[in-house]
Order: C-alpha cells, then sequence, then structure tokens
C-alpha cells in the first residue's frame, strides 16, 4: 500500500511518455488532432482535505498543436490507489468515482450541477489510477458570497431531483444498501469517541466551556443525533453525492452552473442529505463561513426544495427536512470533539485549529457560540424524526 505523503505523482507526470501524453490529449479535444505537444509542466496541487485512496493532485500545462495553430492546455490530475483508511471504505471508497467516470454516468447530468470532464483514466503500476480531470481552476473556490451558497443549493436540489430511487437505470456499481448514507456513516464514525468525549467536559481545561452550551445538553446530543439518523432509514431516496460540501465544489462566475468533486461516495441517501452537508459542513470551518451560512440556513433550504421541485420532484417537504437536518445534525454534534480535542490539546486539536483557522482560545470560544447558535437544528430534526 502505498501512502499519500510518500507518492510523487508530480515526478510521476514530469516523466509521462509522450504515448500518454498524446492519448490524454487527444482524449480533450474530440475530432481534432494534436499533432505536437511541448511545454510540458507539471504543477503540486495542495488540498485541504484528502479523501480515502487519493494519493495526489497536480495541474498538468502544455503547448498544443491544434490544426497548425498552437494552443495552450491543461489538466487537473487527480492520483488514486487503494483504500487507506481501517474504516469507512464502505462509505468512501476510490473504485467508486473511478467506475463513475469510466460509466458516462456524468454526461447525464442535465441541470445546474456537474461533474469535470474526464479526458482519460489510466493505469499505472502498483494499482494506483491518475483521473485526467477538465481544469476548472479558474473557477470559484470557497470562500464563497450568500449568493454562491444559495445557487449552489439550488443545483444540488436539481440534481437530487433528477435521480430519484424509483428512475431506472443501468449503473449497478452504485450503491443501493445505505452504505453511502452520510449522517449513518458519521454516526458510526464517532459513536465509539462519542461517550468519551462526552466524559471529556468534565475536564478543567473544558469544563467552563462546556458549561456554558449546558453539558446535560451535549450529553443528550448523541441519543437525538441516533434519532434522528435511525428515522431517515425510511424516507424516499435519490442518488446523492453523499460528501457535497463548498470545498468539494466549484461555482461558475454567473452561478448558473457548480461542479462538484471527489465522488467516491456516489450512492443513495434520502432526499436532503446532500443539502444538509452542503449547509452542515460549513458550519464546522471557519468562523465567518459558519455564521454566514448559519444567518442564511432557512434561504439555503428553501433553494434546495426549489432545486427539487424545477425537475419535476413532488415529495413531502417534511421528509426532505428531515433527510437535509440529519447531515446537518452530525455535522453540529461534530462540534463538541472540537471542544474536546482542542480543550485537552488531543490528537486532532491541529486537525480542528486549522479547520476553524483559529488559535486555542478562539476555536474554543467559537465552538460554544456555534453549538449555542445551531443545537435548535438538531432540536428541530429530533421533532420531525419523533413526528415519523
Amino acid at each position: 500500500m502505498i501512502r499519500n505523503d510518500s507518492y510523487d505523482l508530480a515526478g510521476n507526470l514530469r516523466s509521462a511518455s509522450e504515448e500518454l501524453k498524446r492519448e490524454v490529449v487527444a482524449g480533450s479535444l474530440p475530432g481534432r488532432t494534436g499533432e505536437a505537444i511541448s511545454d510540458w509542466t507539471v504543477e503540486p496541487v495542495t488540498a485541504n482535505t484528502i479523501g480515502n485512496g487519493t494519493l495526489g493532485f497536480a495541474k498538468v500545462s502544455a503547448s498544443v498543436s491544434v490544426d497548425n495553430r498552437e494552443t495552450s492546455w491543461s489538466s487537473f490530475v487527480k492520483a488514486l490507489g487503494p483504500p487507506t483508511w481501517e474504516q469507512g471504505t464502505e462509505f468512501n471508497n476510490p473504485g467508486r468515482e473511478i467506475k463513475a467516470y469510466r460509466s458516462g454516468f456524468f454526461k447525464e447530468l442535465q441541470h445546474g450541477l456537474r461533474a469535470a470532464d474526464c479526458y482519460a483514466v489510466t493505469e499505472n503500476e502498483g494499482d494506483i489510477t491518475w483521473l485526467w480531470l477538465e481544469d476548472l481552476s479558474g473557477l470559484k473556490p470557497a470562500p464563497w458570497t450568500a449568493e454562491d451558497f444559495l445557487a449552489a443549493m439550488y443545483h444540488v436540489g436539481q440534481f437530487n431531483g433528477e435521480w430519484p430511487e424509483s428512475r431506472p437505470h443501468s449503473y449497478v456499481w452504485i450503491p443501493t444498501d445505505g452504505s453511502t448514507n452520510q449522517p449513518k456513516a458519521l454516526l458510526k464514525f464517532w459513536e465509539s469517541r462519542y461517550a468519551d468525549m462526552v466524559g471529556g467536559m468534565q475536564e478543567p481545561p473544558v469544563r467552563p466551556y462546556a458549561e456554558r452550551v449546558g453539558i446535560d445538553r451535549i450529553a443528550g446530543l448523541w441519543p437525538k443525533a441516533q434519532s434522528v439518523v435511525g428515522a431517515i432509514e425510511s424516507l424516499p431516496r435519490s442518488i446523492a453525492h453523499n460528501d457535497m460540501y463548498v470545498r468539494n465544489m466549484f461555482a461558475t462566475q454567473d452561478r448558473r452552473i457548480t461542479y462538484a468533486f471527489d465522488w467516491a461516495s456516489l450512492g443513495y441517501s434520502a432526499t436532503g442529505a446532500d443539502g444538509g452537508g452542503t449547509a452542515g459542513a460549513s458550519l464546522t470551518w471557519s468562523h465567518e463561513e459558519a455564521m454566514l451560512v448559519g444567518g442564511i440556513e432557512p434561504q439555503m433550504f428553501e433553494a434546495y426544495v426549489e432545486g427539487l421541485r424545477s425537475v419535476g420532484w413532488d415529495g413531502s417537504r417534511d421528509d426532505v427536512r428531515l433527510g437535509y437536518l440529519a447531515t446537518v445534525t452530525m455535522y453540529v454534534a461534530g462540534l463538541v470533539p472540537c471542544l474536546y480535542h482542542v480543550g485537552l490539546d488531543g490528537p486532532q486539536a491541529d486537525r480542528w485549529l486549522n479547520r476553524f483557522a483559529a488559535t486555542k482560545d478562539e476555536a474554543l470560544e467559537q465552538a460554544v457560540e456555534r453549538l449555542h447558535s445551531f443545537l435548535p437544528l438538531i432540536d428541530e430534526a429530533a421533532e420531525l424524526a419523533d413526528s415519523q
């Protein structure tokens, strides 16, 4: 197994054969002939987070002679190897993303949410695959404005709405067993750790912050989360990205198209779960982003529902709200581990400080403020779950 911190993607790309270069360039120029390739340049690309089996990213640029004219060419290359996580591979599997690109599934996306074009899928030694993707680095990554978030939510709703479980398709590799259910996967990830972290709220470095939220209220989060995630098992489902958040997305400048990346968790989930991921994940990043999304959360949900309706969806709004809030619930519950690790200088402290872009004291204060602000969303989710 190759660790993602030891694989030299950029070095391997720099030494790519002329045959490989011609193959991938030809894949990006259908119906045209690339006569010569020169100035082959490779730049490593870093990422805030990295998925299961992801070995690295790089941007490849070149000058290509097409129809006797020189033109600039580029591709974003993602290297994928065998799964590297000890758990969670059922949810997030690099092989699923490869199958998605090879199958032509993304060519069927007809509305506002798209995937980057894939010029070629090439195999390498060591069971490593390179995805040669359309270079979208000129589009808008995070941080986003409120208008960017609202447009993206509409597009995410369109995507989920155009792929209800009732729609027949031939993509047998898309899981139907619930293994890609994001709220369920997050619940499973935290379940063996959460009790210890709740107990850690009594530790002197953490207790003053936990008391401001309410230690009993923190202790009650887990039973509510279990109830909410259990309740969505019976909800209508649709094909979902299942890791849909701003750091896996780019927006066009005119907001007409939102591109999503990292499709390793593609599968069926409760309709609404992708919208909840787009909103919920942002509640756990920088304070500015969290407060922006928290302030427009009702409008974000409305934009998502409008997207669903625009492609003919006519289901229950309450069902969608519960599916949406289930993912939000798991992200908000994740602020308790933030208090625990940051307050006690735990093994994940640096990860949370980087995610918050904050000092230790700032992160603790912000976690308290966010829990105060967003716990009502968990209360709402629990009430909807109880009414099922």
